[in-house]
This record gives C-alpha cells, structure tokens and sequence, in this order.
C-alpha cells in the first residue's frame, strides 16, 4: 500500500473494496454501477491527494521565500554614502547619486 493517506483505494483490488463496502452497510449501488462508483472515489482520491500536495508545495514554497523589507528613504540616505566609501563597491555604481528621493 501506498505511505500517503490520500491514496490508499489506489492499490486496492475493486472486488476487495465492493466487499468491505457491503460488511460496513455502504450501498454502492447494483450491478455496473457499483463499479462505477468505486472508480469515481478513487478519482476524487486522487484529486485530494493532488490538492494535498499542492498545499504541501505552496507552504514549502512559502516557508522558504525570504520577506526582505522595503528600505525607507531615510536609510537610503544612510546607506548610499557608505556603499559609496565602499572599496569593494568603487566604480560599480556608476554616476552619481541623486539623494531627492
């Protein structure tokens, strides 16, 4: 069976789930519609466990996007003027700086 407790019926044998169906007094319906039916829950089974992982993916994707701040233009003031004294930064910045923001 599988690990993922949205997929369970996947790797079930129909027969196995019509007859544990019946022992718990859930009415399938009759003749090809029990069949029917059993693919059609192992259908939305499939659709839940792909929404689960979706959500699993979103929350992962959302756990690792990193929120930085917006900068106020005070601090860009501060900050411009530094990273202009910078060696490592010399020349890179090209022009001039207009501090009006």
């Amino acid at each position: 069976m599988s690990s993922n407790p949205f997929s369970i019926l996947q790797n079930s044998d129909n027969s196995i789930l019509e007859k544990i169906a019946t022992n718990f007094g859930i009415d399938l319906g009759h003749d090809n519609t029990v069949t029917a039916n059993i693919s059609l829950i192992k259908a939305k089974e499939l659709a839940q466990e792909t929404l689960q992982k979706a959500l699993e993916k979103r929350r992962n994707q959302k756990e690792q996007a990193v929120d930085v701040p917006a900068l106020s233009e005070e601090e860009v003031a501060l900050l411009v003027p530094e990273m202009e004294k910078s060696p490592s930064l010399s020349g890179r910045l090209g022009g001039t700086v207009d501090n009006t923001i």
